[in-house]
C-alpha cells in the first residue's frame, strides 16, 4: 500500500514539474488552437487526392469547413508503386506504395506563403493471385498511406501555428 502511495506521489510531482516548465500537449484541448480550424483545404486531384482531402478535413476541420477561412492549404499528391518481390515467372508478390504530399500554407488575406513542407509515406502490401484480394490489399495500403500523410501534415501545421504564437508572444 505504501508503495502505491509513493508511485502516486512521484506521478503527481512529475505532472506538476511538467506543467511548471510550460509543457503543453500538442494533442490536448484544441479549443485554444483556432488556427487549424481556420484552414481551408484546397481540392486535391485524383481519387487518392480526394481521400487525402477528406482525411485532412476530418483531422484539421472536424466541425466542418471554416465559415471564414484565414489560411489556404494547397496539396500536391504523388504516388509511386514499386515491385518488391518477383518470382522466377516474373509475377510480383509484394509491392510498396510510396506517397508524397507537397503542401503550402498561404495567408488568404495577402497570398503570402506561411509554411511549406513535404510528407511521405510508404506502405507495403501482398499481391495475391486472387484478383479481388490484390485490389483490396492495394486499396488498404493506399488508405493507410493517406492516413499517415494526413496525420503528418496536421502535426506540421499544428507545430507551425504553435511556434508562430510563441514568436508573437502569445
Amino acid at each position: 500500500m505504501s508503495s502505491s502511495r509513493i508511485r502516486l506521489g512521484v506521478l503527481a510531482l512529475a505532472v506538476s514539474l511538467l506543467s511548471g516548465c510550460g509543457f503543453q500537449s500538442l494533442y490536448g484541448d484544441r479549443s485554444e488552437n483556432n488556427d487549424l480550424a481556420a484552414v481551408e483545404i484546397g481540392l486535391i486531384v485524383d481519387r487518392s487526392g480526394q481521400e487525402l482531402h477528406n482525411a485532412l478535413l476530418d483531422r484539421i476541420n472536424p466541425k466542418g469547413a471554416p465559415a471564414r477561412p484565414v489560411y489556404n492549404l494547397v496539396v500536391l499528391l504523388e504516388e509511386n508503386l514499386q515491385d518488391l518481390a518477383v518470382r522466377k515467372d516474373e509475377s510480383v508478390t509484394r509491392a510498396n506504395l510510396q506517397m508524397t504530399a507537397n503542401y503550402i500554407l498561404y495567408s488568404k488575406a495577402d497570398g503570402v506563403v506561411l509554411s511549406e513542407g513535404t510528407s511521405r509515406s510508404t506502405t507495403s502490401f501482398n499481391i495475391s493471385t486472387q484478383e479481388y484480394s490484390a485490389i483490396v490489399a492495394e486499396q488498404d495500403a493506399r488508405r493507410r498511406g493517406i492516413d499517415l500523410l494526413a496525420q503528418d501534415i496536421e502535426l506540421s501545421l499544428a507545430l507551425f501555428f504553435r511556434r508562430a504564437r510563441a514568436g508573437a508572444g502569445g
